[in-house]
């Protein structure tokens, strides 16, 4: 039941990310066309969608790239002072480099990579390499940084971040189970409850409920649409009726094969009988011939002897 509840978080993330990177599709467009013909880039302006796309197009590039607010004034001074050395154009670095910006606030998911803590934050990217930016932005400590060489300061580079989605949704799942937390918290301090709920203990009584909640369910369809008892007796009524009629038939077939072995056997006996009395009646109509014929074999000696 937890990895439900992970799942729909992370779908309410996915929705919401998928459709800012639409919104911003056409700027990002726009951007890479500009790339293409050549036309000079002061500072442009990044999101999700197009931060790859743009930054690591091509590893002779260099960029200059600010991670603001909007609600930080430290990050409009920071702006304002490099549009100021993109307008004088004195600096004959500004030609070799690009200069971007991206706002943290909508584009959390740079936000995230880049495990912003504090802004404004600037940073220096050459092949897949960079320096952060530690000092006050003024126009003065803007320029030395910007002509950085990434050969001499090899100790203070970092590697360019991927793109972690995976990362990307544990931190808003992480942040959405914070929010949870301090709510339930909250709440049970304003009804005087002293216990204080954690992330694990959180999770451990989330699963119970989940677990809870689905075996009622289950049980309430279960009797809602299931067999009911008055049906299971019915069943096992007709089931040993069905029983009974089949055994009295199985009876009644055998006691028929029994009166048909028996009546099989009188028929025989009758017919013995039968033959019997036929063959005596025979046997005496012989005899009465025999004994006829010997009388008449009598007179006629008598009668030749007078």
């Amino acid at each position: 039941m937890n990895i439900i509840f992970i799942q729909i978080l992370f779908l309410f993330q996915l929705i919401s990310v998928e459709l800012k990177e639409k919104t911003n599709a056409d700027s990002s467009k726009e951007s890479d066309n500009s790339n293409n013909k050549g036309e000079i880039i002061e500072l442009l302006e990044l999101n999700d969608s197009n931060f790859d796309l743009i930054i690591q197009n091509g590893k002779n590039n260099r960029w200059l790239i600010l991670f603001y607010l909007e609600t930080c004034y430290h990050c409009y001074r920071a702006r304002t002072v490099i549009n100021r050395i993109l307008e004088l154009k004195d600096y004959k670095i500004i030609n070799n480099i690009k200069f971007a910006s991206i706002e943290i606030g909508n584009n959390t998911k740079t936000n995230i990579r880049f495990n912003i803590s504090q802004v404004p934050y600037i940073v220096l990217v050459e092949n897949n390499t960079m320096i952060e930016f530690d000092l006050y932005a003024n126009e003065k400590n803007l320029v030395n940084f910007i002509e950085t060489n990434f050969s001499n300061v090899v100790n203070d580079t970092k590697p360019f971040p991927k793109r972690n989605i995976f990362k990307y949704y544990y931190k808003q799942f992480e942040n959405s189970l914070k929010y949870v937390l301090d709510q339930v918290n909250n709440y049970l301090k304003s009804k005087n409850i002293n216990f204080k709920f954690n992330a694990i203990t959180f999770v451990i009584g989330y699963t119970i409920l989940c677990f809870a909640f689905w075996i009622i369910v289950i049980l309430l369809f279960m009797k809602c649409f299931g067999p009911k008892k008055n049906v299971k007796k019915n069943i096992l009524k007709n089931n040993d009726k069905n029983k009974s009629e089949e055994n009295t038939k199985v009876d009644e077939k055998a006691k028929t094969n029994v009166n048909d072995i028996n009546e099989n056997e009188d028929m025989k006996k009758i017919r013995e009988e039968k033959k019997e009395e036929e063959f005596k009646e025979k046997n005496k109509d012989n005899i009465d011939n025999n004994d006829n014929n010997s009388k008449e074999y009598k007179k006629g000696k008598k009668k030749k002897k007078e």
